[in-house]
């Protein structure tokens, strides 16, 4: 049987962790309780730089969730959240999710049932660009992903459809030969190099077609996250053009 983790990335979440590990557990304890039963499945919180109350509300947690478990990243990053808390994993296959649950739980289940159906994919995302998907966010949102996404494309030549989804899965097998090229990313960027690595390497990716109902409100300078994102990639170009994707 294959073994998953799921993680949950955590920056001062605190306000939101517990009502979104009830609910994520609650899912999984009733379409996956074959998997936590044979203690194949384990949820995990990636704490990264958290300055608030979230560790606590995460050991009150472990009380209610058995298989609950969390790693501390000393600073912020959701690449080095998930970096540290898969570079130290066991199970076979490595999925995480946005703390916010923007996307369906169900999005998070057919990627596990995808593996446990052995149909044969390195990694599987959810995409909110693919033909099917139901996607409510602000335009704002959306006008920065397509901008993103064709930009990427452009520079890449790429074929998954969503770079910065926050639902993604991958095997653990394929992590440890990707992870020297994609570590060094602690930030968001972190997605990105991961997918353009695996697709560049050969490795197979699924775009699933998913539910993403997004009314969070924006944390982040726009133009400040635009040029972030524009600098990794030009960065990131010109270096595979030098040294390839090893």
């Amino acid at each position: 049987m294959k073994s998953y983790l799921i993680t949950i990335p955590a920056y001062n979440e605190a306000r939101i962790i517990t009502d979104t590990l009830l609910k994520v557990s609650a899912y999984l304890e009733q379409e996956f309780p074959h998997l936590i039963a044979s203690n194949m499945l384990v949820l995990s919180v990636a704490i990264n730089g958290s300055t608030d109350k979230t560790e606590e509300m995460v050991i009150g947690c472990q009380k209610r969730i058995s298989y609950l478990a969390y790693t501390i990243t000393s600073h912020k990053g959701r690449g080095a959240a998930l970096d540290n808390t898969w570079s130290r994993a066991t199970e076979s296959i490595l999925l995480y999710i946005d703390s916010d649950l923007a996307y369906s739980l169900n999005d998070l289940g057919n990627m596990i049932r995808a593996y446990e159906a052995n149909e044969d994919y390195d990694l599987v995302v959810a995409s909110r660009r693919v033909h099917g998907s139901v996607v409510k966010r602000p335009l704002v949102r959306v006008v920065l992903t397509e901008g993103y996404n064709w930009f990427i494309k452009f520079l890449f030549f790429n074929r998954f459809s969503d770079a910065q989804a926050g639902c993604k899965s991958i095997k653990r097998s394929v992590y440890v030969v990707l992870r020297e090229g994609v570590s060094i990313y602690d930030g968001w960027f972190f997605d990105t190099a991961l997918l353009l690595y695996a697709e560049k390497r050969g490795y197979k990716i699924k775009d699933l077609k998913i539910t993403c109902i997004d009314n969070r409100k924006w944390r982040l300078a726009i133009v400040g996250t635009i040029l972030y994102f524009v600098h990794k990639l030009i960065v990131l170009r010109l270096k595979t053009l030098i040294r390839g994707y090893h």
